[in-house]
């Protein structure tokens, strides 16, 4: 609540001094790149407050972004995917992205680094994958992946309500 009020302020005082949004959070100019989407969804969670230690991986066989979650008490966990996932709509165009609570190392990740230092340094970043088409049920017509993306990640994040926690 105080760092969405700090970044109000912070936000009402660069515009009067004419100084874009994009600039405040030194987002990269969209290349249609998967390092610069990445760079800037990450950049985007950092500044609404996902903590700096949380640690990065990408997935195998299809990369896509994973971020684990560490030490985030679960009454905040509904809070930080919401702020990951509005992230991932504004500037992911179809990243491959999910987020995990602790860091659990399936084989199948590649842990990159903490959250701070991948914006700091995105070319620890490897290629990563886009989400494509998916068909329908019925096999018959194509249906958005970013559609059903949505549709899934709200299923989870109702799994998770703040007034379920004890």
């Amino acid at each position: 609540m105080i760092l969405g009020n700090v970044l109000l302020v912070l936000l009402a005082f660069f515009v009067q001094r004419e100084i874009s949004t994009w600039e405040l959070l030194d987002v990269w100019p969209r290349d249609k790149s998967t390092l610069t989407d990445a760079r800037n969804v990450l950049k985007c969670c950092l500044v609404l407050g996902v903590p700096p230690d949380t640690v990065i991986a990408v997935t195998t066989p299809t990369p896509g972004l994973e971020l684990m979650l560490v030490d985030v008490p679960m009454d905040m966990m509904y809070y930080m995917k919401q702020r990951i996932f509005s992230c991932a709509n504004v500037f992911g165009h179809g990243l491959s992205l999910s987020i995990q609570n602790g860091i659990d190392i399936y084989g199948d990740e590649s842990l990159i680094g903490d959250l701070y230092d991948v914006v700091e340094t995105p070319e620890l970043l490897p290629y990563l994958s886009r989400q494509g088409k998916v068909r329908s049920e019925d096999m018959e017509k194509k249906i958005k992946a970013r559609r059903m993306f949505k549709y899934f990640l709200t299923y989870l994040m109702e799994d998770v309500k703040p007034d379920q926690c004890h």
